[in-house]
Protein backbone atom coordinates (compact mmCIF):
# COMPACT_ATOMS: atom_id res chain seq x y z
CA UNK A 1 0.00 0.00 0.00
CA UNK A 2 1.17 3.43 -0.93
CA UNK A 3 1.75 6.03 2.01
CA UNK A 4 0.92 9.39 1.44
CA UNK A 5 3.82 12.16 1.46
CA UNK A 6 4.08 14.48 4.01
CA UNK A 7 5.25 18.06 3.65
CA UNK A 8 6.65 20.26 6.23
CA UNK A 9 5.16 23.67 5.91
CA UNK A 10 5.95 26.84 7.75
CA UNK A 11 3.36 29.14 8.42
CA UNK A 12 3.21 32.42 9.05
CA UNK A 13 -0.14 34.76 9.48
CA UNK A 14 -0.75 37.90 11.36
CA UNK A 15 -4.65 38.52 10.68
CA UNK A 16 -7.86 36.43 11.01
CA UNK A 17 -7.89 37.45 7.20
CA UNK A 18 -4.30 35.79 6.65
CA UNK A 19 -5.52 32.96 8.93
CA UNK A 20 -8.72 32.42 6.51
CA UNK A 21 -6.58 32.45 3.02
CA UNK A 22 -3.92 30.56 4.91
CA UNK A 23 -6.30 27.56 6.20
CA UNK A 24 -8.30 27.54 2.76
CA UNK A 25 -5.07 26.94 0.52
CA UNK A 26 -3.52 24.25 3.30
CA UNK A 27 -7.14 22.47 2.60
CA UNK A 28 -6.60 22.63 -1.33
CA UNK A 29 -3.12 21.71 -0.81
CA UNK A 30 -4.40 18.40 1.13
CA UNK A 31 -7.35 17.99 -1.13
CA UNK A 32 -5.64 18.09 -4.17
CA UNK A 33 -2.42 16.26 -4.02
CA UNK A 34 -3.77 13.54 -1.13
CA UNK A 35 -0.83 15.09 1.44
CA UNK A 36 -0.30 14.89 4.64
CA UNK A 37 0.86 18.34 5.98
CA UNK A 38 2.67 19.05 8.98
CA UNK A 39 2.16 22.98 10.05
CA UNK A 40 4.74 25.44 11.61
CA UNK A 41 4.79 29.10 12.90
CA UNK A 42 1.76 31.13 13.93
CA UNK A 43 -1.78 31.25 12.70
CA UNK A 44 -5.30 31.91 14.14
CA UNK A 45 -7.84 29.71 15.01
CA UNK A 46 -8.60 28.73 11.29
CA UNK A 47 -5.09 27.37 10.84
CA UNK A 48 -5.63 26.02 14.36
CA UNK A 49 -7.87 23.78 13.36
CA UNK A 50 -5.95 21.89 10.19
CA UNK A 51 -3.30 20.74 13.09
CA UNK A 52 -1.09 24.18 13.42
CA UNK A 53 -0.01 24.94 16.91
CA UNK A 54 0.95 28.77 16.90
CA UNK A 55 4.48 29.54 18.74
CA UNK A 56 2.77 32.28 19.65
CA UNK A 57 -0.58 34.64 19.43
CA UNK A 58 -0.24 36.02 15.77
CA UNK A 59 -1.74 39.45 16.80
CA UNK A 60 2.13 39.80 17.90
CA UNK A 61 3.11 41.18 14.60
CA UNK A 62 0.01 42.62 13.14
CA UNK A 63 1.76 46.20 13.47
CA UNK A 64 0.76 48.76 11.10
CA UNK A 65 2.25 52.06 9.57
CA UNK A 66 5.30 53.36 10.32
CA UNK A 67 5.64 54.18 14.12
CA UNK A 68 4.98 51.13 15.86
CA UNK A 69 6.86 48.68 13.59
CA UNK A 70 9.80 51.48 14.94
CA UNK A 71 7.84 51.27 18.54
CA UNK A 72 8.48 47.54 18.45
CA UNK A 73 11.07 46.50 16.37
CA UNK A 74 12.99 44.65 19.22
CA UNK A 75 10.12 42.47 19.96
CA UNK A 76 9.78 41.66 16.28
CA UNK A 77 13.01 41.05 15.66
CA UNK A 78 12.93 38.25 18.43
CA UNK A 79 9.69 37.04 17.33
CA UNK A 80 11.24 36.58 13.51
CA UNK A 81 14.68 34.83 14.57
CA UNK A 82 12.45 32.83 16.72
CA UNK A 83 10.42 31.60 13.87
CA UNK A 84 13.22 31.36 11.53
CA UNK A 85 15.31 28.72 14.50
CA UNK A 86 12.11 27.02 14.29
CA UNK A 87 11.56 26.56 10.46
CA UNK A 88 15.21 25.16 10.48
CA UNK A 89 15.01 22.46 13.03
CA UNK A 90 11.46 21.27 11.72
CA UNK A 91 13.57 21.01 7.86
CA UNK A 92 10.37 22.78 6.33
CA UNK A 93 10.29 21.70 2.82
CA UNK A 94 7.73 24.92 1.79
CA UNK A 95 7.88 28.91 3.90
CA UNK A 96 4.16 30.51 3.48
CA UNK A 97 4.22 34.14 4.01
CA UNK A 98 0.70 35.31 4.20
CA UNK A 99 0.29 38.75 3.73
CA UNK A 100 2.72 41.05 6.50
CA UNK A 101 5.81 41.46 4.04
CA UNK A 102 7.78 43.56 6.07
CA UNK A 103 7.80 40.63 8.64
CA UNK A 104 8.01 37.99 5.99
CA UNK A 105 10.64 39.18 3.49
CA UNK A 106 13.69 38.48 5.90
CA UNK A 107 12.24 35.10 6.70
CA UNK A 108 12.06 34.77 2.96
CA UNK A 109 15.84 35.64 2.49
CA UNK A 110 16.92 33.77 5.71
CA UNK A 111 15.46 30.55 4.48
CA UNK A 112 16.67 31.12 0.71
CA UNK A 113 20.31 30.33 1.88
CA UNK A 114 19.45 26.87 2.57
CA UNK A 115 18.63 26.49 -0.41
CA UNK A 116 16.12 23.04 -0.20
CA UNK A 117 13.22 25.97 0.93
CA UNK A 118 10.73 26.99 -0.97
CA UNK A 119 9.70 30.37 -0.40
CA UNK A 120 5.62 31.71 -1.35
CA UNK A 121 4.19 34.60 -0.22
CA UNK A 122 0.39 34.63 -0.26
CA UNK A 123 -1.07 37.95 -0.83
CA UNK A 124 1.45 40.51 -2.96
CA UNK A 125 2.63 43.90 -1.26
CA UNK A 126 1.56 46.45 -3.24
CA UNK A 127 4.33 46.59 -4.94
CA UNK A 128 3.08 48.04 -8.16
CA UNK A 129 1.95 51.40 -7.09
CA UNK A 130 4.76 51.82 -4.40
CA UNK A 131 8.12 51.23 -2.97
CA UNK A 132 8.72 49.28 -6.06
CA UNK A 133 12.88 48.53 -4.90
CA UNK A 134 11.08 45.51 -2.79
CA UNK A 135 11.03 44.00 -6.46
CA UNK A 136 14.39 42.96 -6.23
CA UNK A 137 14.12 41.27 -2.81
CA UNK A 138 10.66 39.32 -4.13
CA UNK A 139 13.20 38.23 -7.41
CA UNK A 140 16.03 37.30 -5.16
CA UNK A 141 14.15 35.36 -2.20
CA UNK A 142 10.63 34.63 -3.15
CA UNK A 143 9.90 31.48 -5.79
CA UNK A 144 6.14 32.15 -5.97
CA UNK A 145 3.87 34.70 -5.51
CA UNK A 146 -0.09 34.29 -5.01
CA UNK A 147 -1.70 37.25 -6.21
CA UNK A 148 -5.46 38.39 -5.13
CA UNK A 149 -5.54 40.75 -8.37
CA UNK A 150 -5.18 39.43 -11.89
CA UNK A 151 -3.80 43.14 -12.65
CA UNK A 152 -0.88 41.81 -9.79
CA UNK A 153 -0.55 38.88 -11.07
CA UNK A 154 -0.40 40.55 -14.90
CA UNK A 155 1.75 43.06 -13.60
CA UNK A 156 4.35 40.41 -11.64
CA UNK A 157 4.98 38.90 -15.71
CA UNK A 158 5.60 41.84 -17.21
CA UNK A 159 8.63 42.13 -14.51
CA UNK A 160 9.43 37.96 -15.34
CA UNK A 161 8.07 36.68 -11.87
CA UNK A 162 6.68 33.35 -11.15
CA UNK A 163 2.99 34.27 -9.63
CA UNK A 164 -0.41 32.64 -9.93
CA UNK A 165 -3.99 35.01 -9.81
CA UNK A 166 -5.51 32.90 -6.85
CA UNK A 167 -9.05 35.89 -6.69
CA UNK A 168 -10.15 37.44 -3.67
CA UNK A 169 -12.37 35.58 -1.13
CA UNK A 170 -14.92 38.77 -1.12
CA UNK A 171 -15.30 38.51 -5.04
CA UNK A 172 -18.47 36.22 -4.85
CA UNK A 173 -20.22 39.00 -2.70
CA UNK A 174 -23.80 40.26 -4.08
CA UNK A 175 -24.94 43.21 -3.95
CA UNK A 176 -27.76 44.03 -0.74
CA UNK A 177 -31.11 45.10 -1.63
CA UNK A 178 -31.21 48.60 -1.00
CA UNK A 179 -34.83 48.62 0.35
CA UNK A 180 -34.18 46.60 2.69
CA UNK A 181 -31.29 48.23 3.99
CA UNK A 182 -33.37 50.95 4.27
CA UNK A 183 -36.15 49.15 6.13
CA UNK A 184 -33.91 47.74 8.34
CA UNK A 185 -32.02 50.83 9.81
CA UNK A 186 -34.59 53.41 9.72
CA UNK A 187 -37.35 51.22 10.18
CA UNK A 188 -40.37 50.81 7.85
CA UNK A 189 -42.61 53.83 8.89
CA UNK A 190 -39.43 56.47 9.61
CA UNK A 191 -39.87 59.98 7.53
CA UNK A 192 -38.77 61.26 4.25
CA UNK A 193 -35.81 62.85 5.82
CA UNK A 194 -34.25 59.94 7.32
CA UNK A 195 -34.37 58.08 4.18
CA UNK A 196 -32.55 61.06 2.21
CA UNK A 197 -30.10 60.92 4.98
CA UNK A 198 -29.38 57.54 4.30
CA UNK A 199 -29.35 57.60 0.43
CA UNK A 200 -26.73 60.55 1.16
CA UNK A 201 -24.34 58.56 2.93
CA UNK A 202 -23.04 56.04 1.01
CA UNK A 203 -20.66 52.93 2.15
CA UNK A 204 -18.50 51.89 -0.40
CA UNK A 205 -16.28 48.81 -0.08
CA UNK A 206 -13.24 48.92 -2.55
CA UNK A 207 -11.47 45.82 -3.04
CA UNK A 208 -7.44 46.51 -3.46
CA UNK A 209 -4.39 45.53 -2.40
CA UNK A 210 -3.27 47.02 1.45
CA UNK A 211 -2.39 46.10 4.56
CA UNK A 212 -5.97 44.11 5.30
CA UNK A 213 -6.55 43.79 1.42
CA UNK A 214 -10.06 45.30 1.57
CA UNK A 215 -11.01 48.99 2.59
CA UNK A 216 -14.13 50.74 3.50
CA UNK A 217 -14.77 54.13 2.92
CA UNK A 218 -17.55 56.23 4.32
CA UNK A 219 -18.68 59.02 1.32
CA UNK A 220 -20.89 61.83 1.42
CA UNK A 221 -23.36 62.36 -1.48
CA UNK A 222 -22.83 66.70 -2.10
CA UNK A 223 -25.53 68.62 -3.34
CA UNK A 224 -25.47 66.98 -6.75
CA UNK A 225 -26.34 63.52 -5.45
CA UNK A 226 -22.51 62.33 -6.29
CA UNK A 227 -20.55 60.51 -3.75
CA UNK A 228 -17.23 63.27 -2.84
CA UNK A 229 -14.33 60.46 -2.85
CA UNK A 230 -12.57 60.92 0.63
CA UNK A 231 -9.29 59.10 -0.47
CA UNK A 232 -6.83 59.72 -3.55
CA UNK A 233 -6.39 56.68 -4.34
CA UNK A 234 -9.97 56.37 -4.83
CA UNK A 235 -9.77 59.02 -7.72
CA UNK A 236 -7.89 56.67 -9.69
CA UNK A 237 -10.76 55.25 -12.65
CA UNK A 238 -9.40 51.90 -11.61
CA UNK A 239 -9.90 52.09 -8.09
CA UNK A 240 -13.21 53.55 -8.96
CA UNK A 241 -14.33 50.30 -11.29
CA UNK A 242 -13.31 47.76 -8.67
CA UNK A 243 -15.72 49.31 -5.80
CA UNK A 244 -19.36 48.56 -5.42
CA UNK A 245 -22.07 50.86 -3.47
CA UNK A 246 -23.80 49.26 -0.39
Amino acid sequence: MQTKKTLRVGIVVGEHSGDLLGSELIKSLKNENDTDIELFGIGGPKLSELGLKSEFDFKKINVMGLVEPLQNFRELNKLRKKLISLFEDKKIDYFIGVDSPDFNITIHKQLKKKGHIKNIQLVSPSVWVWRQGRLKHIRNFIDMTICLFNFEHEFYQKENLKSIHLGHPFSHLEKGNMQFIYNKYNGKNNGSDQEKRLKSICVYHCFYPTFSSVCKYECYGNSYGRPVWHSKWLKNSKMQNACYKE
